[in-house]
């Protein structure tokens, strides 16, 4: 059978309309983190269904709790060869002087 592709990081910025960026800017990572959690909340039950989560989102034991209703798949990478592929890219908690520290 066929799988639908749910990006949340995408359904978030068309759900408020603002980059992740701005949302980091104007409301803060806390505010983000809850939006993201709706976002989880509003897709997390969906079947036959891929779910591309941002890297934090699995950070919060109540989104955990609900990923764990699948099948979760943990890409391990290590961070230089993350921040290589990522390079040139606005990701907010990136943005100091050594992301990597």
């Amino acid at each position: 059978g066929t799988y639908n592709f749910l990006d949340t990081d995408v359904i978030l910025e068309r759900a408020t309309g603002m980059s992740i960026p701005q949302i980091f800017e104007d409301e803060g990572e806390a505010a983000f983190r809850d939006v993201e959690a709706q976002v989880l909340d509003s897709v997390h039950a969906h079947v036959r269904c891929v779910i591309s989560t941002g890297g934090g989102l699995p950070m919060r034991n109540q989104n955990w709790s609900k990923l764990q209703s699948g099948l979760v798949v943990f890409l391990n990478v290590e961070p230089g060869v993350i921040m290589k592929r990522i390079e040139g890219t606005d990701r907010p908690l990136l943005q100091t002087e050594n992301p990597l520290e």
